[in-house]
This record gives structure tokens, C-alpha cells and sequence, in this order.
């Protein structure tokens, strides 16, 4: 049985992780999903989050997320989402501007755009919580 497992995260705008991981803990429109090696194939829906991984040495990493999709298949994990931000990269004025944007938005009564705004709302919480890991 394997001990790790082989961590590729690319976006559309190329940007590329690639880790040799412990475990990955990330989120679902059904909560949170952690994936340990040897874990069953499987293709999983994201939404943005948080996610934070395990390195072989033990360091803990954490990096925004934004929707994607997870294939895993043998120990290999593919993580395919729109955009990614380590904690250096987020401009914590700007997420925050954008929560309170989308907030402001849902609180309409007519917005046609609640799905938009709402999506907006879930990023800009996730890059906000990200910040604090720098």
C-alpha cells in the first residue's frame, strides 16, 4: 500500500502545484472531503474553499480553491479549478470589498444574479480565510 499520494492542482491561467502528499482536506456542495492515500477513484465537485494539505515532511500547506473537480485514480490526485491563491498572493482589501458586494447583492429583493452573487460571496469568504495563513 501506497504511503502517498502524487497532488497535481492546475488552473486555466496554467498555474501549477505539485506535491507528493499525506492527505488533502478540501470542500464539497456536501462538506468537507478529505482524501488519504489509497484512496477508492473517485471524481469529486468543489466549491471554494480553504483546502489544506499534508506534505511528505509533515509541513502543512494551505491554498484557496475555487470551483473545480477532483479525479483520483491510484494514488494519483488531479485537481482542476478555475483559480488558486496561496495566502502571500491574496489582496485581503479586495476579498473583502467583494464580500461586501455580494452581500450587499443578496440583500436586493430583486436581483436576478443571485446565483452569481452568491458564488462572489463564497470566494471572497475563502480568500479571506486564506489570508490568515501567511
Amino acid at each position: 500500500m501506497e504511503r502517498y499520494s502524487k497532488l497535481t492542482i492546475i488552473t486555466n491561467d496554467n498555474k501549477k502545484v505539485e506535491e507528493n502528499i499525506l492527505s488533502i482536506v478540501t470542500e464539497s456542495e456536501e462538506g468537507k472531503v478529505e482524501i488519504l492515500p489509497n484512496h477508492t477513484n473517485s471524481i469529486i465537485g468543489t466549491i471554494p474553499t480553504v483546502t489544506k494539505f499534508v506534505c511528505c515532511d509533515g509541513k502543512e500547506k494551505s491554498i484557496f480553491t475555487s470551483f473545480g473537480i477532483i479525479y483520483i485514480e491510484n494514488n494519483l490526485i488531479k485537481f482542476c479549478c478555475d483559480s488558486i491563491n496561496w495566502p502571500k498572493e491574496i489582496d485581503l482589501d479586495r476579498a473583502k470589498l467583494s464580500e461586501d458586494r455580494a452581500k450587499k447583492r443578496l440583500a436586493e429583493k430583486n436581483n436576478l444574479n443571485t446565483v452569481r452573487a452568491r458564488n462572489s460571496l463564497l470566494r471572497a469568504k475563502a480568500r479571506i480565510e486564506v489570508a490568515k495563513y501567511i
